[in-house]
């Protein structure tokens, strides 16, 4: 078969077509460069979002019978009244006295009131405290949807809709 010159050819037409092996050699080479500056790129991303974790956790809690009181005065004499119960395990304590932000939303008007509700005691596991105050400036109505959202100082947080009364 060696003296076939059309065979000889047609070999060494596939010779010419085909990739040298130095060009294939540099596209692995290139191919395992790109994909280490990936994991590169994905394992310290990685590690630096976990070192920004500082251990500390996040207050469990859920919100109790919620009023809201449209004339200002029917929930227990205030405008508004939220019991915060602690569903962690363990207890909620501040040095010192600190603010639970207390987010009010009309659905009815997308109108948002934020108000501070000051704590300075623990609330043990299972136990509540309560938050009662004016709400100035919400446009509910009697029977508008309000939406109360409570934010603990440590970014737990729990939301529950009401109903507005009068």
């Amino acid at each position: 078969m060696l003296g076939n010159s059309s065979l000889d050819r047609k070999l060494f037409k596939r010779r010419e077509e085909a990739i040298s092996p130095i060009i294939a050699t540099l596209l692995l080479i290139l191919i395992a460069i790109a994909s280490g500056v990936i994991l590169y790129a994905y394992v310290s991303g990685f590690i630096a979002n976990s070192t920004q974790n500082t251990g500390t956790v996040e207050s469990t809690i859920s919100l109790e019978n919620p009023c809201v009181s449209a004339a200002g005065s029917a929930c227990t004499g205030t405008g508004y009244s939220v019991s915060i119960r602690n569903l962690g395990a363990n207890t909620i304590s501040y040095s010192g006295t600190v603010n639970i932000q207390i987010y009010f939303t009309d659905m009815a008007s997308s109108n948002t009131v934020t108000l501070p509700c000051p704590i300075s005691v623990s609330i043990a596991p299972g136990s509540s405290f309560t938050c009662k105050g004016t709400v100035a400036g919400l446009s509910a109505v009697a029977g508008d949807t309000v939406t109360i959202k409570v934010v603990m100082p440590d970014g737990g947080a729990a939301s529950l809709p009401t109903k507005t009364i009068s």
